[in-house]
């Protein structure tokens, strides 16, 4: 799942630290990339502590791993990458000459998202709104607790821009889905969408949201 999915999925929720939390393994894969240099957190040796939003952040973050797990092993997800790729081959693309099923799985998480923020874009005003009320410092010093003295700071801005920049909504955007898709495509090592390739994919948008509108969102238990 993405972040958004994520959030729904716990919902209700309105621990700020939790939320960060079960976002965090996403929020670090964007912030490797962009600093060159890979940051992951165990889920099996986190360092709660003592204090109440560590000890949130580290029920988020199991939380994250815990979920993921029971996603990615699903009948939903199987179904519907199958869908992906079935449509993609009916389709007249050049872009996906390798690792199409990386590439169908990361479409459907991103659709996932996209499904919730055309059906309700509330859901992702309260889940920033919540991830507004988180402080830095305290981000920083759980990573500082994780041993992450190198990162922590950076962590910490990362989350902060991530929220200030609200690229979520982006999802409900044809034009700048597209482009984030290209992206990550292109870093499966496939070549750049080209005009016909935008065409095939706007079309496969389309179908994606009409099968998910139908849809119910898979819902899989709290970790213990």
């Amino acid at each position: 799942m993405n972040f958004l999915s994520h959030y729904y999925h716990e919902l209700p929720v309105s621990d700020p630290y939790f939320v960060a939390g079960v976002i965090m393994p996403d929020i670090l894969s964007n912030y490797s990339k962009r600093n060159g240099e890979k940051v992951r957190l165990n889920p099996s040796k986190l360092k709660a502590g003592v204090e109440a939003p560590y000890r949130s952040l580290a029920e988020g973050v199991r939380q994250h791993y815990f979920v993921d797990g029971f996603f990615h092993d699903s009948g939903f997800f199987d179904e519907m990458t199958s869908v992906i790729e079935e449509k993609v081959h009916a389709l007249d693309f050049q872009c996906f000459r390798r690792r199409l099923f990386a590439f169908s799985h990361v479409f459907l998480e991103l659709m996932l998202d996209r499904s919730l923020l055309l059906e309700d874009r509330t859901i992702a005003d309260n889940m920033y709104g919540l991830l507004e009320e988180l402080d830095a410092k305290t981000v920083s010093g759980f990573f500082n607790l994780q041993e992450q003295e190198d990162h922590a700071d950076g962590i910490a801005r990362h989350i902060q821009v991530f929220t200030e920049r609200r690229f979520i909504y982006h999802y409900a955007d044809e034009e700048r889905l597209m482009m984030i898709l290209d992206a990550i495509n292109s870093g499966f090592g496939n070549p750049a969408f080209t005009q016909s390739d935008r065409m095939q994919l706007t079309h496969l948008i389309h179908d994606m949201d009409g099968i998910l509108r139908t849809e119910k969102f898979p819902k899989f238990p709290a970790d213990s």
